[in-house]
């Protein structure tokens, strides 16, 4: 039995002051970028920091991989949390540093509309040849069945196997679990959630659950 005295106990009402953030470890143009929106927000480095971090992370999320050491692998995702007082200018630097993101967003879905409208048309001939195909597959007479059938058969796999394809959705602000692994589901497993609110832990904890219960399983399993 350990009988080694108790260290002293830090007050719970202690709250010791941080060090900078280290400006000088970014990459020049993003140092440059965190500095000017701490000026013209009037807000610490370090909450833009952390913030365009973020942001990067979201851009290179299952994109790239790093290998500190032999037989060890890193993802980059992050996650980040900027806590500031009500009233403290939150939401503009969140808009400033995944302003980049929301543009990359509208662009990509203006690039991709006439391939995400060509699929979708693709998608609604293809539904309506497999049910011409199960209503001839019904009426046919018996010698003709097989046939039939099997090109039935051979319409509703390809419809099984058809993926919607649609613009990139990379951010996410007040969405339920689920939806988030849907989300993730549909644009290939990357997904940022950045709200300048607290949302996303009341949603965490189970807001919307039946039981009450958290669901904090697709946050975890994300960084893996």
């Amino acid at each position: 039995e350990d009988s080694s005295p108790w260290p002293e106990i830090i007050p719970l009402g202690h709250v010791p002051v941080p060090d900078d953030f280290p400006l000088g470890a970014l990459p020049d143009p993003l140092a440059r970028f965190v500095a000017d929106v701490a000026e013209m927000r009037q807000v610490p480095v370090a909450m833009p920091a952390m913030l365009a971090l973020a942001a990067c992370s979201a851009a290179v999320a299952r994109r790239i991989i790093i290998e500190p050491g032999p037989g060890r692998q890193d993802h980059l995702n992050l996650y980040v949390c900027a806590v500031a007082p009500p009233a403290d200018r939150k939401s503009p630097v969140v808009r400033d540093c995944s302003g980049p993101l929301v543009d990359f967003e509208k662009d990509e879905q203006r690039r991709l509309g006439p391939t995400v409208s060509a699929a979708r048309t693709q998608r609604d001939l293809l539904d309506g040849r497999y049910k011409a195909a199960m209503r001839r597959a019904e009426r046919a007479a018996v010698e003709d069945r097989p046939a039939l059938d099997a090109e039935a058969i051979r319409l509703g796999q390809e419809l099984d196997a058809w993926r919607p394809v649609d613009g990139p959705r990379i951010l996410a602000d007040d969405v339920t679990p689920e939806a988030i692994s849907r989300r993730l589901d549909q644009h290939g497993g990357r997904i940022a959630c950045v709200s300048a609110e607290a949302t996303l832990f009341e949603q965490m904890g189970g807001r919307y659950s039946r039981d009450g219960e958290g669901r904090f399983e697709v946050f975890l399993q994300g960084y893996s």
